[in-house]
């Protein structure tokens, strides 16, 4: 009920000073969304088709300036200045009056509103873990080459923008997260499947555009729509901090010892669906010289075995982030071992 209540005050904070939606200049992708709340199947796949670019061996650690500083704000403690490096695992927090603008790399902002408090991930080039407060996302168009897409884990799932945009994400007390897309487009997913152990695939993620919506520790919400202007939605976001109902530290707490279990479990199927690939190329190896025909045949099970490999790093690298935001959430932080079997496995080929 605490969340049916929540989104009710963001349809009505969300609604204050915008049009009606819709119109002449909508995509078609932003309509479907707001009518019906489902993606179309050729964008689901394009989602899962991005994830070999999302995932990123070896990244470099360029970037990760401060670019502006209003108020006071502090790394791992220490007061933070314009021009200091934030770099990966490296905890920010500000205060109830501060704005921060932070460079990562090739031209990916981030701002962090008053009171909040982040951490830099250390898998992905652009990836960070957003414990409490708002942030807002930046990605202008670039030229040539590529750009690693900004992921923000939370308690509640992972966010990301993957092309050009200007997306405002809101870690609440509640536990949930509020997204609002600007321009450009955000995935939010909480990282879960459906279907039998050798079909498994992304489910409970939404594509957004032009939209706004509540990324619940359950579900994910029906779209409403954005605030028209980034001011409206500093202040929509704020004002869903404050009304959101908060939550014990004994819960919080809990919710984090329940998504390192989840992270567990998909780098349980992970590593199995690992080794199966192995045992699928030894034994199309061994077929070549004696059989042919049955060495091809295996080639359908090596293809699905691909598949399943690509969605289940997808579910992977959401469980880590949500496990990494609700650790740091809960006054922790997530353990070196699920670090380093994160990047174990998320950079393997």
């Amino acid at each position: 009920m605490a969340l049916v209540a929540l989104w009710a005050a963001i349809a009505v904070v969300t609604a204050c000073g915008d049009d009606d939606g819709g119109g002449e200049g909508e995509s078609e992708g932003n309509r479907e969304t707001r009518e019906t709340g489902e993606i179309a199947p050729v964008r689901r796949h394009q989602i899962d088709k991005m994830t070999p670019h999302e995932i990123a061996a070896a990244p470099s650690r360029s970037g990760g300036r401060v670019a502006r500083l209003d108020g006071v704000a502090r790394r791992d403690g220490e007061p933070l200045a314009v021009g200091d490096h934030f770099g990966p695992g490296e905890l920010l927090e500000t205060d109830e009056h501060a704005h921060v603008a932070v460079d990562l790399v090739r031209e990916v902002r981030v701002e962090i509103g008053a009171g909040a408090e982040l951490r830099r991930g250390a898998v992905g080039e652009a990836e960070l873990f957003l414990h409490r407060g708002t942030l807002r996302g930046t990605l202008p168009p670039v030229g040539g080459g590529s750009r690693p897409p900004l992921r923000v884990g939370t308690p509640a799932g992972t966010v990301v923008v993957p092309g050009a945009g200007d997306v405002l994400i809101a870690a609440l007390p509640s536990g949930d997260t509020w997204v609002a897309v600007f321009s450009g487009a955000a995935v939010l997913s909480r990282g879960e499947f459906q279907g039998e152990a050798g079909e498994r695939r992304t489910e409970g993620t939404r594509l957004l555009e032009g939209s706004a919506a509540l990324l619940g520790r359950t579900a994910v919400a029906e779209p409403t729509e954005a605030p028209e202007r980034v001011e409206a939605g500093w202040a929509a976001a704020g004002q869903l901090i404050e009304a959101a109902p908060g939550i014990t530290g004994a819960s919080r707490r809990g919710a984090a010892e329940a998504a390192g279990a989840r992270f567990d479990e998909a780098a349980a199927w992970l590593v199995a669906e690992r080794t199966l690939g192995r045992t699928l190329a030894d034994q199309q190896r061994s077929l070549m010289e004696t059989d042919p025909e049955g060495a091809r045949a295996l080639t359908r099970d090596i293809v699905a075995h691909s598949q399943r490999l690509i969605r289940l790093k997808v579910i992977v690298l959401g469980r880590y982030e949500q496990a990494a935001a609700a650790a740091g959430a809960a006054g922790g932080e997530i353990s070196t071992p699920r670090v380093d079997q994160a990047r174990e496995l998320l950079t393997d080929s």
